[in-house]
C-alpha cells in the first residue's frame, strides 16, 4: 500500500480508481495486526484527489455463481472468514459502509464495485450494485496480443444481467499476462500489444491500466507497470475515471442515431460526446449543425466531438471549412457558433491541451487575454494550459 501512494498515486497524476477488499484491511477482518497500518495506508490513498474510490467486496468471492446457489464444493469460494456466510447485502452494501465510514475522507462517496475472482455476477448481484447507487466493472477477457492477433481476443463492452449491466473491464490485469502470478512476473508489459492491436486498423477499446497492488511487490512487476504507464501517457490520450468510461458504455446501451433530411440526430445521456462518422457520408456543417464543436479525421473515419447529449448533425459536401476543436484531452462542456467568433468551454482530469483546424487567420482568446499556440502546424493552432478546465475559449476570426 506504501509503495502505491508513492510510486503510482502521487507519481503518475492522471485519474485512478482504487479499491480496497474490506476483509482484508478492517480491524475485525483477516489481518488484525496489520489492519491500522493498512488503514492508515489506504485513508492516504482515498484522500489523493486523482483518486476515486472504489470497492473489491467484503470477502473477495471467486466463484459469484456457486455462491448465490448456496453450493458448497471443494473449491476456495472467498477469503476465509471464520462463520461469515455469504451475503450480496454485505458483499456490496457492507463493504461501502465500511469503507466511507473508516477510510474515505469526508465527502468523498465509493463510486464503483469492482467484480472479484471469475467475475460472472449474477443478475441479483448486479442489480444491487445499482441499488447501492453504484456503477460497476470487471469480467471480459481481452487479451489479444503479436502472439495471439485475433478479434476472438476482444470482448465486447459488456453483458445484459437482466435489466441490469454487466461493464466488462476494456483490458485485463497483470494475472492474465503473468501467468496468475506464477511468472514470467514482467509479462504485463505486454498489454502494450493489446493496446496496440486494438487501436488500428480501427479504435475498438480504449487504453485502461488494470492491476493488483502486489504487481508491485516484485521488481520486474513494478518495471513492467512503469513502461505500460509511459507507454500509456506518450499517446494521444483523453485520461478519465474509470466510472466515466462505465457511464459511456451504458449510455451506448440506449443511445439513438436518426436520420434527418439534412443529415443526423443524435441523443443519448449526455456520458457519449464522440460520434464515428464514416467519411463517405459528407461533411459536417459547424454553423448549420448543433452541438457539434469539432471533428478530427483518423484512419478509419471522421470524429464527431459534442458538446450535448443531443445533437443535429447537417452535412454538407460543399460546406465551407471554419475554425473548429481538432482535438483536446478534456470533455466539451459547451459550445457557441456565431458569425465570426466560436467559443468552447473544456473540462478534463489533467491540464488542458487542446487543438483548433482551420483557425490561423483567428485570434484566440481566454478570460479576455490572447492566448499564444505552443506550436503551430499547416492549417493548426496547438495549446497547452496548466489547468483542468477552462472556458470559454474564444476563436474570434476575420474571414
Amino acid at each position: 500500500g506504501e509503495v502505491l501512494l508513492e510510486r503510482v498515486v502521487r507519481r503518475y497524476p492522471v485519474p485512478m480508481t482504487i479499491s480496497v477488499i474490506e476483509s482484508e484491511v478492517a480491524p475485525d477482518g483477516l489481518y488484525p495486526t496489520l489492519s491500522p497500518l493498512a488503514e492508515r495506508t489506504a485513508r492516504e490513498v482515498f484522500k489523493a484527489p486523482n483518486v476515486a474510490i472504489a470497492t473489491h467486496s467484503y470477502s473477495h468471492p471467486f466463484y459469484w455463481g456457486m455462491l448465490a446457489r448456496g453450493e458448497y464444493g471443494t473449491e476456495t469460494r472467498n477469503l476465509p472468514l471464520p462463520g461469515y456466510e455469504f451475503s450480496l447485502a454485505r458483499e456490496v452494501q457492507g463493504s461501502v459502509q465500511y469503507i466511507e465510514s473508516r477510510l474515505a475522507p469526508p465527502g468523498k462517496k465509493v463510486q464503483m464495485f469492482l467484480w472479484t475472482g471469475d467475475c460472472i455476477p449474477g443478475r441479483e448481484a448486479v442489480d444491487m450494485t445499482y441499488r447501492a447507487g453504484l456503477l460497476n466493472m470487471n469480467g471480459g477477457d481481452t487479451t489479444a496480443t503479436r502472439a495471439q492477433p485475433t478479434l476472438t481476443r476482444v470482448e465486447g463492452l459488456g453483458l445484459a444481467r437482466g435489466a441490469s449491466y454487466q461493464v466488462f473491464a476494456p483490458n485485463q490485469n497483470e494475472n492474465v499476462y503473468t501467468n496468475n502470478w506464477l511468472g514470467p512476473y514482467y509479462g504485463f508489459e505486454r498489454v502494450i500489444e493489446t493496446y496496440e492491436f486494438t487501436e488500428k486498423p480501427r479504435r475498438i477499446k480504449p487504453i485502461n491500466v488494470y492491476f493488483h497492488t502486489y504487481l508491485l511487490t516484485k521488481r520486474a512487476g513494478m518495471q513492467s507497470f512503469d513502461r505500460v504507464m509511459q507507454y500509456a501517457l506518450r499517446q494521444e490520450i483523453t485520461p478519465v475515471h474509470a466510472a466515466d468510461y462505465a457511464r459511456k458504455v451504458l449510455d451506448f446501451q440506449d443511445y439513438v442515431i436518426a436520420r434527418t433530411p439534412t443529415g443526423w440526430r443524435a441523443r443519448g445521456t449526455g456520458a457519449l460526446r464522440t460520434l464515428r462518422l464514416p467519411p463517405t457520408l459528407g461533411t459536417p456543417d459547424l454553423m448549420r449543425s448543433r452541438a457539434v464543436a469539432g471533428y478530427r479525421d483518423g484512419a478509419e473515419g471522421r470524429y464527431l466531438h459534442l458538446s450535448a447529449g443531443a445533437a443535429e448533425l447537417v452535412l454538407d459536401p460543399l460546406a465551407r471549412r471554419v475554425p473548429h476543436l481538432l482535438s483536446a484531452n478534456a470533455r466539451v462542456i459547451a459550445y457557441e457558433a456565431e458569425a465570426g467568433r466560436q467559443r468552447w468551454r473544456l473540462e478534463g482530469e489533467v491540464p488542458l491541451e487542446f487543438t483548433l483546424s482551420d483557425a490561423t487567420a483567428c485570434r484566440v482568446r481566454l478570460d479576455g487575454r490572447e492566448l499564444q499556440p505552443v506550436r503551430r502546424d499547416p492549417q493548426q493552432l496547438h495549446y497547452a494550459l496548466p489547468r483542468h478546465a477552462a472556458g470559454p475559449i474564444e476563436a474570434i476570426c476575420q474571414r
